[in-house]
């Protein structure tokens, strides 16, 4: 396997860098109003952080939009397996069985989202580097997410 190159060797070089990409207009997109509450908290909060890492521009409601509802599937699934547990038993013709929380597959399959997501907008530690923000730092992201994590009413 090839080792990582350091960061100050691996910037993209001007030559290959698209000197004709679009301008677009910086700053938070409005949300949209079939959010529910629970997205809107994520919506507002990742918008915020978004901004003040200069990595957001108006087109990208769609894709805050994702990861706010993302992030609501992830608590609702996280709920579910507290609530009811990793598994369930059923009765059949076999007797007694026990059998896996379905949330449990919906769960992975959210994180994996999720992550990819955070990848795109360099919210995870190896795709930092490859995100080109305005200017100064963006600091941790994620550290100030799990201290200022947002509000959530109780899901039932």
């Amino acid at each position: 396997m090839r080792k990582r190159k350091p960061a100050q060797i691996s910037r993209a070089e001007p030559s290959r860098m698209n000197g004709q990409k679009p301008k677009l207009p910086t700053g938070c997109p409005e949300p949209p109003i079939e959010l529910s509450e629970e997205q809107m908290l994520y919506y507002a909060y990742f918008g915020e952080q978004f901004e003040k890492m200069k990595i957001i521009t108006q087109v990208d409601r769609e894709a805050l939009v994702t990861i706010a509802q993302l992030m609501v599937q992830r608590d609702y699934c996280t709920a579910d397996i507290k609530e009811h547990g990793y598994f369930y038993k059923v009765r059949g013709r076999n007797g007694e069985q026990k059998k896996k929380n379905p949330a449990i597959d919906v769960l992975s399959e959210t994180r994996r989202q999720i992550r990819a997501w955070f990848v795109e907008f360099g919210l995870t530690p190896a795709s930092r580097e490859k995100v080109k923000t305005g200017e100064g730092t963006q600091g941790d992201l994620f550290g100030d997410f799990l201290q200022n994590k947002p509000q959530m009413k109780a899901i039932k």
